[in-house]
């Protein structure tokens, strides 16, 4: 089976059109190596391999894969976000003066105590973002 044919049933297997955009951003996002980029950082990687794609498709596709499981979303400050297409849990360092996500692996973090959770809830995930900055 082709890489096109391969990624044309992952888009398909979750519940995506595989549309010419999407096909493309397939190739880049899910090569097998973990990523951290904002829609901008997406935008120059597509056009250092000669594709044109406009910053509004790109958001409305990464919120598409996001919305399907495919990627994590992190909003960091300046209501910047970041996508992660590693979507296992872990942590996150977040570089203010370099603008980039580093991850945190879990083993390395110990809660020691939670608040008290309502009695009808459970945790369903836990998200912890330490944001650095020079000493």
């Amino acid at each position: 089976m082709t890489v096109d044919q391969n990624n044309y049933n992952f888009l398909r297997l979750h519940g995506l059109k595989p549309t010419k955009q999407r096909m493309f951003l397939t190739k880049i996002l899910f090569s097998g190596k973990d990523m951290h980029f904002c829609a901008e950082d997406l935008r120059k990687i597509i056009s250092k391999k000669g594709y044109k794609m406009s910053l509004a498709t790109i958001y409305n596709n990464l919120q598409n894969f996001a919305d399907a499981g495919l990627l994590k979303q992190r909003r960091v400050a300046n209501n910047r976000s970041y996508f992660d297409n590693n979507v296992t849990d872990h942590y996150h360092f977040y570089d203010v003066e370099k603008n980039n996500l580093i991850d945190v692996p879990p083993s390395s973090v110990k809660f020691l105590k939670f608040p008290k959770i309502p009695k009808d809830k459970k945790i369903k995930t836990l998200d912890l973002l330490i944001y650095l900055t020079k000493k």
